[in-house]
């Protein structure tokens, strides 16, 4: 075979001609391996290496249907021969995991051939990790194959080999696969006299303690190792004495750490190896739960012991063996009127823990323990302490008990009627009584977790869930019940599932309320409470049409608070509901135009369209045609959009209804530019004055202007007219704040979808920029195309909308504003534009421009406006760690400015921005900054008696960091 020397000294195309002469059948393995043979006998290691390493990479490389059946055992034999040459040694070890991985045809005579090679010709901690994970790698491939051949034909002698391979391993990346070796073979060899040992030799590795460095590229994790492990140590029954023994020994580490993964383990212990295997331990276990209860103070302690107690119990209850839980719920009963409610509540957690192990703990803990603690708890000498101590029990257990029923882990043995009996029913309602009788807030939001529990588990009788209801109904309209309100809203979805009737009423009941609630907070709560009754029920509409009506009549105070309930129940309405929903919307809306509504604040519209516009995205589509024609005829009529134009502050309510349902609908159903309700809009802001009156009117128009691509023509004289009112010949018009807000929007229409009437709108803008007189227009047209969020004209509003427009202005249009700057250096609008296009960026991007961006962001520092100077002391923030040279060069203009602005501003975020500004500056090259210390610390010593708290803190943060320079 030719070319075979080139390939054995390195040369890769040799290499390949070689592979596709063998998949090809033009050469055989024969031919090659007489070619090779000088070099696989080579007395230099070197030769040797080289020559069995291209052996190798052609039998990993080439297709595997080259190499017969029969020739797989002299490749074995050979591979397994030259092991025990140190130079070739890895690359064999290589050669051989690709056959046992890749060739199901590797016959178990084979696999037999390959353990006796790797346990007789190496020593395995003897080798380097890389070779000793080879090692490790291919034991577990054998054994996952060929398993069974390998216990019946080595038995014990593969144990004693394997023990003596694994013995010592310390580096985490061979760790992760012995223990996944270790399960393997413990549940398939005869360990004989090696059970001791073959555990001993993975325990000594418990606790874990490894923490991986830093971006480990292995992935090689503590929390996979410690599960690796817990299953090596529970591998095999046998196992059982020694691991318990052990665990119980290491527990009383005082390592918190050490301790979880201590009972973690136990807890994994108790389900692999069952009641036989663990019954002569578990006094000693529970000893150790019990004592870890009541004397460590660390939370994940408790968690765990909570954990292995559970474990340990369900275990038992397989084998209906309880009777060592006799100490417990004895213990329990006589700690119920302790004086310490702690005691109390540690014990309560243990049965809380007994009874989520399965129904037969549960029943018994319900039976020997339950009336005593309702009778402790109704009793009147029992103290505040007790009571909350008791009832977080009684309604743990409740809760725990209905996890169980509904679980599909836990094999359930009796019927709920047979764990809590009618007695045991009637003593649950007499302390659900008492805790709304006795209890604060909070032990009567335990109580209501105990209703939802009972509920969930069929043990308690509408009559009596209506009773509680009306009690729960006067304590939500209550002050300082907010635990009680939340604790119901958590449970309404159960309760109204079970009981649709009793839903309702208390919706009714609730909304009725709403105007005498004097809280927000409160009302919020009460809200939720609401919400969540009416949630996928059929009060929803109800509830929204209630909601709606309070929010345009004013019958509160709180209409954020409402407004974002409204916009959880059109998160999760049905597809019928939004149609009733959005009907009640429109009709509503109208109706309090007409009566003259008290204006809604942006905030809340903005929520509100934003939550209306949602429901496109889950709205099918006959559904979507049919809202898309009730929207356009409810507010396609001209004197609708006149009347709110001229009187805007009582249209908010059918502005954002207007705006969320036209702005919005998808391109196929929106209005073309030409049809009556963009024709009106133009009609209406021709007769407007001012840019609010007709902001949400311009909005949609800009919108339709988007998604009428189709109309092209039609499309290109209205923008001419829009353009036109505004400028024309270069020569700025006379026009009106509704002319400049319509093309402002309809630049920002064709702006972010890169129209081609992109190019004019914006050269128009410039324009406005260049004049000082109209200057000031032009920052608020700008304002409008690249920062304005607005419902409509978004990617969520089904707009054409391209990625990265803002950063493509940014690359392209930056320099133009510098140049305009350069040559008229008294139109500080320039500046604004400029802060403009700079929030409309992320830094990274900034970056890029930096050195012409840089000049103008500290110019800009002399100005007064509130937008221009926190996004100028914002971005240097920012730049300060990111390019600190450059900031460097303009220390003396920086600190100067930011001292004036910290003292003297107006606006506290000014002032704050300007003071993190300050504290930013100290991270730079000291002798650049230790000049100007004195200065700095003199007026920061005023700003720390700001009047505001806001900047008095970021004052003093400041002052710390300029007292460390060094």
């Amino acid at each position: 075979m030719e070319r075979v020397d080139d390939a054995v000294n390195g040369d890769t195309v040799a290499k390949g001609a070689i592979i596709q002469a063998i998949n090809e059948g033009v050469s055989s393995w024969v031919d090659f391996v007489e070619a090779l043979g000088p070099s696989l006998t080579h007395e230099q290691p070197t030769f040797r290496q080289n020559g069995t390493s291209l052996f190798v990479d052609v039998v990993v490389e080439a297709k595997s249907s080259t190499l017969s059946q029969s020739a797989i055992p002299f490749v074995v034999q050979f591979l397994c021969d030259r092991v025990q040459d140190y130079i070739t040694s890895n690359i064999c070890l290589r050669g051989l995991l690709h056959l046992s991985d890749h060739n199901p045809i590797l016959a178990k005579e084979d696999a037999v051939k390959i353990v006796r090679s790797l346990f007789e010709a190496l020593y395995v901690q003897a080798q380097p990790q890389t070779t000793r994970q080879l090692v490790f790698r291919l034991m577990l491939s054998l054994l996952k194959t060929h398993s069974e051949h390998l216990s019946t034909e080595m038995k014990e002698d593969f144990v004693a080999g394997f023990l003596q391979q694994i013995d010592g391993e310390k580096d985490p990346r061979c760790l992760s696969v012995v223990f996944d070796l270790v399960p393997f073979v413990a549940k398939v060899f005869p360990m004989g006299k090696f059970v001791e040992d073959m555990f001993e030799v993975t325990a000594c590795y418990f606790p874990i303690t490894f923490n991986p460095p830093p971006n480990d590229p292995y992935g090689i994790t503590k929390e996979g190792l410690k599960m690796s492990l817990a299953k090596c140590m529970v591998a095999s029954p046998l196992f059982a004495p020694y691991c318990l023994d052990m665990l119980l020994d290491k527990v009383t580490t005082r390592i918190t750490e050490a301790k979880v993964d201590c009972f973690n383990a136990i807890a994994e212990a108790a389900r692999a190896f069952g009641f036989i295997n663990i019954q002569a331990s578990l006094s000693d276990i529970y000893k150790h739960i019990r004592k870890e209860m009541f004397e460590s103070t660390e939370e994940t302690v408790h968690k765990a012991a909570l954990s292995a107690l559970s474990s340990c119990v369900s275990v038992m209850q397989k084998t209906h063996q309880l009777r060592p839980l006799k100490e417990l719920w004895e213990e329990a009963r006589h700690h119920l009127s302790d004086v310490d409610a702690s005691v109390t509540t540690t014990q309560g957690k243990m049965v809380v823990a007994v009874v989520g192990s399965g129904d037969i703990g549960a029943k018994e803990l319900f039976k020997q323990y339950l009336s005593h603690a309702v009778n402790t708890f109704l009793i009147s000498t029992s103290t505040e302490q007790v009571r909350t101590a008791i009832a977080r029990v009684v309604s743990g257990m409740c809760r725990a008990y209905d996890a169980v029923v509904h679980s599909d882990d836990l094999a359930t043995h009796f019927p709920v009627a047979d764990v809590l009996t009618s007695d045991l029913q009637e003593c649950l309602k007499k302390f659900v009584d008492g805790c709304f009788d006795l209890g604060t807030d909070y032990v009567k939001s335990l109580a209501v977790a105990t209703v939802g529990a009972l509920v969930n588990v069929n043990a308690v009788s509408e009559l009596d869930v209506s009773r509680w209801l009306d009690n729960l109904i006067v304590f939500c309209k209550r002050e300082n019940h907010t635990l009680t309100r939340q604790a119901l809203a958590q449970e309404s979805p159960s309760l109204a599932k079970a009981f649709p009737s009793l839903a309702g009423n208390v919706v009714e009941k609730l909304l009725s309320s709403v105007s005498t609630v004097s809280s927000r907070s409160e009302l919020g709560e009460v809200l939720d409470v609401v919400v969540c009754f009416g949630t996928g029920s059929n009060f929803a509409v109800s509830i929204f049409r209630t909601l709606i009506q309070s929010l345009y009549s004013h019958s509160t105070r709180d209409d954020m608070v409402i407004a974002k309930k409204v916009a959880n129940i059109l998160c999760d309405s049905s597809n019928e509901e939004l149609m009733v929903m959005v009907s009640t919307c429109v009709s509503e809306s109208i109706l309090a135009m007409e009566n003259g509504t008290v204006a809604l604040e942006e905030e809340v519209v903005e929520v509100l369209s934003s939550a209306i516009a949602s429901f496109w995205k889950r709205m099918d589509r006959s559904g979507v045609e049919e809202v898309a024609i009730l929207a356009l005829n409810a507010f396609g009529a001209e004197d609708s959009m006149r009347k709110f134009a001229l009187s805007p502050q009582s249209g908010s309510s059918w502005m954002w209804c207007f705006q969320a349902l036209v702005g919005v609908l998808p391109r196929d159903v929106s209005p073309a530019i030409d049809s009556e309700i963009c024709t009106s809009i133009l009609k209406v802001v021709n007769e407007a004055n001012s840019w609010s009156s007709v902001e949400h009117m311009c909005a949609v128009y800009g919108s339709c202007f988007n998604k009428s691509i189709d109309y092209q023509s039609v499309r290109e004289g209205a923008f001419n007219t829009i353009c036109n009112d505004i400028c024309s010949n270069e020569r700025v018009e006379v026009y009106t704040g509704a002319q400049l807000c319509l093309f402002a929007y309809v630049a920002r229409a064709v702006v972010v979808a890169s129209d081609a009437f992109a190019p004019r709108a914006l050269k128009l803008i410039f324009t406005l920029l260049q004049h000082r007189e109209s200057s000031q227009d032009g920052c608020r047209v700008l304002d409008t195309v690249l920062q304005r969020e607005t419902v409509v004209l978004s990617r969520d509003s089904n707009a054409y909308f391209k990625l990265m427009y803002a950063q493509r202005f940014f690359q392209e249009h930056l320099p133009t504003i510098v140049k305009m700057y350069e040559e008229d250096k008294e139109n500080a609008s320039l500046l604004c534009a400029l802060s403009t296009i700079i929030r409309s960026v992320p830094k990274q991007v900034l970056m890029t421009k930096l050195n012409v961006a840089l000049p103008l962001l500290i110019t800009s520092l002399t100005l007064q406006n509130e937008r221009v100077l926190l996004t100028a002391l914002e971005t240097l923030f920012v730049l300060v760690h990111d390019a600190p040279k450059v900031v460097e060069e303009h220390i003396d203009t920086l600190v100067t400015s930011c001292l004036e602005h910290s003292q003297h501003h107006l606006r506290m975020s000014v002032r704050k921005s300007a003071l993190e500004t300050l504290g930013a500056l100290t991270t730079l090259t000291p002798h650049i900054v230790v000049p100007h210390t004195y200065t700095v610390l003199k007026c920061l010593g005023k700003c720390v008696d700001d009047r505001k708290r806001i900047v008095r803190v970021a004052a003093a943060s400041a002052r710390s960091k300029w007292y460390l320079i060094e």
